[in-house]
């Protein structure tokens, strides 16, 4: 693996010691801030919005020529990393700017109804109810989906893959989780181990709040909600993870790898293990490194082998 870049080991120990965000007192209630698409999206794109209970629905669409095969391209259903209090940020857009070069159809982006005005059962019901294929338009419900989720935004993506095979017949092609958070108690022993080294995440802050919610919410969120990585993955579509290895998060990554290798399911794992939280939202080289391989990933069908659900899944 390539050196890591001075940029980073810099912008890494200005995160780590001026900035000491793992230290700093989690304030749920001043993050709630949304961004709409910036003057360069909107040239490079055709974007639309809908509105559903007052939270909008981005529906972004390259305005590159498209090959001839355009409607075997997948679209995109990007979940923003919210740390399920936040709203949309400048630095999501530059992301979804960026993958506007690979081969796709459209890049769909809610703005998941948050920790705001809404609790978390609300909001699961609320992104629930906008897959239904019913209130997609025939395009969108025919062609290959890829769920492309940052962060706590995994919680969603599982949730909404298991409301949808129960309920719907949306095609998903792959779960993409990049530093996603898989389990909301933090009990993983190896998270003390990286909390040190971890330039982003309170641990204490986030038990603290999220113990608060789910007392509330006990009996409307179902457990495996906060705890996706306990559940069964079997029947579940292909999924690739990207982690860091100065990231709390990355505990539960790698124990979902393990998990992964048990069962019967195409999983790819890669990890980078000198980067942090949100690596490639910022302005160093690692990042365009990072944004090349998921590009190409995304741009390229799946071959037969990662279509079949029989193989073992050992193969990262």
């Amino acid at each position: 693996m390539a050196k890591t870049s001075l940029r980073a080991k810099l912008f890494y120990h200005y995160l780590l010691y001026t900035e000491a965000k793992h230290l700093k007192q989690l304030e749920t209630s001043r993050n709630f801030l949304s961004e709409s698409p910036h003057k360069t999206l909107h040239e490079r794109a055709m974007i639309r919005v809908e509105t559903k209970d007052t939270y909008p629905i981005w529906q972004i669409t390259p305005k590159k020529s498209r090959i001839q095969d355009s409607n075997q391209n997948p679209i995109i259903l990007y979940l923003y990393n919210s740390r399920l209090h936040q709203g949309i940020r400048k630095h999501h857009w530059e992301f979804v700017l960026d993958l506007l070069d690979s081969d796709i159809s459209d890049i769909i982006v809610p703005e998941i109804p948050t920790n705001h005005n809404k609790t978390i059962s609300e909001s699961l019901e609320w992104v629930n109810n906008y897959l239904k294929v019913d209130s997609l338009n025939q395009e969108q419900s025919i062609k290959d989906w890829i769920i492309l989720a940052e962060g706590s935004s995994a919680l969603y993506s599982f949730y909404l893959l298991n409301e949808l095979k129960l309920h719907h017949s949306l095609p998903i092609r792959e779960l993409v989780l990049i530093s996603p958070w898989l389990d909301c108690s933090f009990s993983n022993p190896l998270i003390d181990q990286l909390l040190p080294k971890d330039p982003i995440h309170n641990k204490n802050g986030y038990q603290s709040w999220l113990g608060e919610v789910m007392d509330s919410e006990s009996s409307t969120i179902p457990d495996l909600f906060y705890t996706p990585i306990y559940q069964k993955l079997t029947q579940l579509p292909p999924i690739k993870v990207y982690s860091a290895g100065k990231d709390i998060l990355q505990a539960d990554a790698f124990k979902l790898k393990v998990r992964a290798i048990s069962e019967p399911i195409i999983f790819n794992y890669y990890e980078y293990s000198e980067m942090f939280n949100e690596w490639y939202h910022y302005p160093i080289p690692e990042r365009e490194a990072f944004l090349s391989l998921l590009k190409a990933q995304l741009s390229l069908p799946l071959s037969e082998w990662e279509k079949n659900n029989e193989l073992d899944a050992s193969y990262w």
